[in-house]
């Protein structure tokens, strides 16, 4: 006894066709085609989408002046500090 798929290695193509589908009708193919070009949001979306942008920019923009001012800040103590120092060490070698 031989397994199905011995039999359909052994078949002839004309008995593997199968039926061809039926061909599209009016029926089913969409009346009007629309060739999407772009993609858009709707207006709402589209408002709300740079509204956060905005924000986002600003916060970032924010973000960097708030790092920069924290950062002259620590200089600045670091530096005040070591000046301190510099001039107790300095002022004990001159005496």
């Amino acid at each position: 006894m031989m397994a199905p798929a011995q039999d359909q290695l052994r078949a002839t193509p004309s008995q593997l066709q199968t039926s061809n589908p039926p061909a599209p009708t009016a029926a089913t193919q969409p009346a009007t085609e629309k060739k999407i070009v772009a993609y858009t949001l709707p207006p709402d979306l589209y408002k709300k989408a740079h509204d956060r942008s905005r924000i986002h920019f600003r916060l970032a923009l924010i973000g960097f002046v708030y790092g920069l001012v924290v950062l002259w800040v620590a200089l600045a103590r670091i530096i005040h500090e070591f000046e301190d120092k510099r001039s107790l060490l300095c002022y004990k070698h001159v005496v």
